[in-house]
């Protein structure tokens, strides 16, 4: 290895007894000229590394036990053979504020690779003894310089005096892999420049927002900097195979400007037993095993739609980006955001994001809301997530969230493509699926599966997602899905009519193992349990003027309530169900190649799912069921009445392709109702059978009729095409 340090100090003051000098005052434009001429520039290089390990300990409450996330067996090169320069430049200078400094830092592409383990060092005996678990092989190709330039007006860490940054990393792949297939993130960006504050704080540890919280809201902004055509936060997965074919999943990104953003990092778990909402939190000690540290962060922002007066000179604002990815591909490019009522901007927090690894565990405690509860017919809100049923537990890496809020709905809404110019943005349309108080616990453990006994990673998650509430940090806050009608209506403005599923409450429990296969990404589900209950709706959005002329009704000057999304006005039927067995996903990329279009290179999906059988006999037990049901309120009582489809059993599979194109989305799907039921085998397999019965005005289910399907396929097209 060669290395390589230059020091350069133009300026030394050698302060003798009874002598002082003072900092020379300068202007912040001044500072942000400094050169290498007036500060510390250290350059270091390499030609390659290699590192045998690299260990990050978690603290934990066991004894002569230490556990944690280990890189081993550590190489890293430069791109192409070239050496890996790195540098690193201080400069100090006086503001009006005080002593301000300017950091940059620069690093060439290079290019790592690692194994990625659980470690654990049981010193009960000495020597020590390492064990691990193998989470597969991580690589990174950094194929543009990564640079950071910061500019603070008084030191380093200061809540009263503003910080610049700016934060270039892009053009790099991220991969993970599993039997020599990888998922890479390709050409992933975090480019990024604004104003802010960095400060230490009491309870948030590091910070670094655009507001100090004295200062006020929407008063700085950060841009997220396209590279290129690619969004300046660029999430773009692919697929590779042993022999190099390159594959296309899925692409996703952000560009233009945010406000009150805020990144920060410390190692207080407290939290982790609040599930975001003050009536939900676990007393129980399930959370022990985490100990008093680990990784605790949380990254969110505000996203400025067109004309808001926070936007600068210059800036554009927010848009998102979701399609396929590849040559011949297309996307949906989503603006005009906002949140669900216009009291608040459209916005994204990722909650409280939890990075731990816990020994011995057995049990942990996940809270639901009350609407899940009596979807799932729970005695308890208070589930319990079962990790290992041995009697000493199990070792995991644990990743949890907390309070997750994606509060964003796009008004408007474009097809685009990577290589051609964007259509016109005349379109009125838009789609809206904000997400509210995500919660999420995922165990990871090393693990083989299959005869070949093949390397893959096992998986334990729970999630839970809150169909509507009014405590969120933005007021009024929903899950749904729903398409947004934008045109100009009798008052010269959106209507912002909506359809579809809204006020959503979720759960899914799941249990198997995650593999890479040549075919595509395998995950085999030993346990699935999915619920949900989903209203129905149609109606216009929160703040809408109503779409009538005044002369029709006095209430045509008014505008729809912030809270329509918490009454039944635009309700037409309450959607419930719980899937509950196990099953098999094949993610299928898309083929990439030179001549690829819409209908060579798309993402296909081959799945199949067999209920739990059946535990009790009773007419009030419903097993695996859908319910579609309706609320009548008379005389002030309001009864419920619903149709269903319970008792489901069977074996079920599922082959689709979804095509995205120039201006049309398009699902080809295949539905067997008796997934096993083939010639080969002379027709056996499991026949989907359920129970049809009906509850009127709530009293006792009721049995209409028996329903027994004993093979088939439902083969049908579904293309959309906005106008």
């Amino acid at each position: 290895m060669k290395t390589k340090s230059q020091f350069k100090l133009l300026t030394v003051c050698i302060c003798m007894a009874q002598q002082s000098y003072a900092l020379e005052l300068i202007k912040d434009q001044d500072l942000g000229s400094v050169t290498g001429q007036d500060g510390i520039i250290i350059t270091h290089e390499i030609s390659k590394a290699e590192v045998n390990q690299v260990n990050w300990y978690d603290p934990n409450p066991i004894s002569n036990t230490k556990m944690g996330l280990g890189l081993h067996h550590v190489k890293i090169e430069g791109i192409k053979q070239k050496p890996i320069i790195s540098t690193f430049a201080m400069h100090v200078g006086a503001t009006e504020k005080g002593a301000g400094l300017r950091l940059e830092a620069s690093v060439d592409p290079l290019q790592l690779k690692a194994d990625l383990n659980i470690v654990k060092n049981n010193c009960n005996e000495a020597p020590c003894v390492q064990s691990k678990q193998n989470l597969g092989e991580l690589g990174i190709d950094m194929k543009s310089p990564f640079n950071l330039v910061l500019q603070t007006t008084s030191g380093l860490f200061n809540k009263d005096s503003k910080t610049h940054i700016n934060f270039q990393l892009k053009n790099t792949s991220i991969s993970h892999s599993l039997n020599s297939n990888s998922l890479i993130l390709n050409d992933f960006n975090f480019n990024f420049e604004g104003e802010g504050y960095m400060y230490v704080d009491a309870k948030e540890g590091v910070v670094l927002a655009t507001s100090n919280g004295i200062e006020g809201v929407d008063k700085n902004t950060v841009n997220l900097n396209k590279v290129g055509n690619n969004p300046g936060v660029n999430i773009d997965f692919r697929y590779s195979t042993p022999s190099n074919e390159r594959k296309n999943i899925i692409r996703m990104g952000a560009s233009g400007a945010v406000t009150n953003a805020k990144i920060f990092l410390n190692a207080d778990q407290a939290g982790i037993k609040n599930f975001g909402t003050p009536s939900r939190s676990s007393s129980s000690t399930s959370y022990s095993e985490l100990g008093s540290g680990g990784l605790h962060f949380g990254v969110a922002a505000d996203i400025l739609s067109k004309g808001h007066a926070a936007l600068k000179p210059g800036q554009m604002p927010t848009t998102l980006e979701i399609g396929h990815t590849g040559t011949g591909s297309y996307a949906i490019e989503f603006s005009r955001l906002r949140a669900l009522t216009q009291q608040a901007n459209a916005s994204i927090n990722f909650g409280d994001i939890y990075i731990n690894t816990i020994q011995k565990a057995k049990t942990l405690d996940f809270v639901i809301n009350k609407n899940m509860q009596d979807t799932l017919a729970k005695a308890s809100p208070i589930l319990a997530q079962t990790l290992n049923n041995t009697t000493e537990g199990g070792d995991f890496a644990l990743i949890a969230i907390r309070g997750m809020d994606f509060q964003t709905i796009a008004s408007r809404a474009r097809f685009i493509s990577q290589t051609a110019p964007a259509n016109n943005d005349t379109g009125t349309w838009g789609i809206g699926i904000p997400i509210y108080n995500l919660n999420a616990n995922l165990a990871l453990t090393g693990a083989t599966y299959g005869t070949e006994h093949k390397k893959g990673i096992a998986y334990n998650l729970m999630a839970s997602t809150d169909g509507y509430g009014v405590d969120g940090p933005k007021g009024p806050s929903t899950t749904s899905m729903i398409l947004i009608d934008g045109h100009n209506g009798v008052h010269g403005e959106a209507v912002n009519y909506y359809a579809g599923l809204r006020n959503i409450d979720t759960f899914i429990e799941s249990q198997g193992v995650i593999g890479y296969e040549d075919e595509g990404i395998y995950v085999r589900a030993d346990k699935l349990l999915f619920a949900a209950n989903a209203e129905i709706a149609v109606g216009q959005l929160p703040g809408s003027k109503y779409n009538c002329a005044s002369s029709v009704s006095a209430k045509c000057n008014g505008v729809i309530a912030d809270d329509i999304f918490a009454k039944k006005e635009d309700v037409l039927n309450t959607l419930a169900f719980k899937l509950d067995g196990k099953g098999e996903l094949m993610i299928i990329p898309g083929v990439e190649s030179i001549n690829a279009t819409p209908e060579t290179n798309f993402l296909s999906l081959k799945a199949n799912f067999e209920f739990t059988p059946l535990t009790e006999s009773s007419p009030e037990y419903l097993g695996s069921y859908i319910s579609l049901s309706t609320e009548d309120t008379i005389a002030g009582v309001t009864k419920k009445s619903s149709l269903n489809l319970n008792k489901l059993q069977g074996h079920v599979g599922l082959n689709g392709q979804i095509y995205l194109k120039e201006n049309a989305v398009a699902l080809d799907t295949q539905v067997q109702l008796n997934y096993k039921s083939t010639l080969s085998n002379r027709g056996h397999g499991v026949p989907f059978k359920a129970e049809m019965a009906m509850s009127p005005s709530g009293t006792t289910m009721q049995k209409i009729a028996d329903i027994a399907i004993t093979g088939g396929t439902l083969r049908s097209t579904l293309g959309i095409t906005p106008r």
